[in-house]
């Protein structure tokens, strides 16, 4: 992942970066100068916002996944696989979500894309989508896992799906 957008990195001065609207054919896209100059520093910095701002004893963190329907090939972790939101196999992508859910309110705090197999073992996809070299396929419930263990201090829910693995009832 790329720190900046190449239309931010031109309008920097000095070491001080503005967030940046820049639009694209159809896609409108935000960035940021967060704590590492990524979509995770942003992220975290998000999720301690939340968690300071919605605190509660009783909150609880709500995770789930999600498909989103898909026409092409090249759109990272894109493929034919179940998603509820049509309830059959499509072409889709599937993302793993988290929620901060508190009495004060609520708000996502974090997610994950899922790569395929196929996507996983394919070098030359991987680099045409711009995926780190160090990701690795997980299986959904471990995406889930990984959420859950950043936003460790949270109480945690899973949805049906991820309540049947036995290592993320909480």
């Amino acid at each position: 992942m790329k720190p900046f957008c190449a239309t931010c990195r031109a309008r920097r001065v000095g070491s001080v970066q503005k967030p940046q609207a820049t639009k694209g054919p159809g896609v409108s896209r935000l960035c940021w100068d967060g704590r590492s100059g990524t979509t995770d520093g942003l992220r975290d910095i998000v999720r301690n916002h939340v968690q300071e701002t919605l605190s509660d004893k009783d909150a609880v963190l709500v995770v789930d996944e999600t498909g989103f329907l898909k026409k092409g090939k090249a759109s990272c972790g894109v493929g034919r696989q179940y998603t509820g939101s049509a309830g059959k196999i499509t072409n889709c992508q599937i993302g793993v979500f988290a929620v901060y859910v508190s009495s004060r309110g609520h708000a996502f705090v974090d997610r994950a894309l899922y790569l395929p197999k196929a996507w996983s073992t394919d070098p030359t996809r991987l680099t045409s989508a711009s995926v780190p070299e160090s990701r690795m396929f997980a299986t959904k419930p471990i995406l889930a896992r990984e959420i859950i263990e950043r936003g460790s201090s949270i109480n945690s829910l899973g949805s049906d799906l991820f309540s049947m693995i036995p290592f993320l009832r909480f």
